[in-house]
């Protein structure tokens, strides 16, 4: 479990628990979660989620069509996270040069895909499709308050363009 900000940076980990125990599981029981529910953190963003998520008023789903299996999964990913934040901000120019990861320029409508993507990811597996979780009504209405926004007011001229 992560949580990552605009800028790449790892801002909460929760890592360590039996694969056996599902996503929605392991996200009620974390830290985040009561910070969640309990309405602590600061305004101004959401979290993103696959479909073992439930839709929350400060969690949106989304599909995700990958995940990585590793055995030693909790050091690695604890190791990356940590590394990865050091190398962000220590390391700018030579770890994340400009043209590494999509960039959007929001004033022509153009979105420059980064090098990452010509890259091979043969080790990620596809995840199965689940719709088991059921949501509040007030999650499902800030879910058609964020639609009806971007697709009118906060809407840019050329995101039509963008649906693939």
């Amino acid at each position: 479990m992560a949580i990552v900000d605009d800028n790449y940076c790892f801002r909460y980990i929760d890592i360590g628990c039996n694969g056996r125990v599902s996503d929605g599981g392991v996200f009620q029981n974390c830290a985040i979660f009561t910070a969640l529910e309990n309405n602590i953190l600061p305004d101004g963003g959401f979290t993103v989620g696959d479909d073992a998520f439930p839709l929350k008023t400060y969690l949106l789903k989304k599909i995700f069509n990958y995940r990585l299996s590793l055995s030693t999964a909790d050091k690695i990913v604890r190791t990356c996270c940590a590394l990865h934040n050091w190398l962000r901000s220590e390391s700018v120019s030579s770890y994340m040069p400009r043209g590494s990861v999509d960039e959007e320029n929001i004033d022509e409508g153009i979105i420059t895909e980064g090098s990452w993507r010509t890259q091979s990811y043969s080790s990620f597996l596809p995840i199965a499709n689940s719709r088991s979780n059921h949501s509040s009504q007030a999650a499902r209405d800030l879910r058609d308050k964020y639609q009806e926004y971007f697709l009118n007011e906060g809407s840019v001229s050329w995101q039509e363009m963008m649906i693939y």
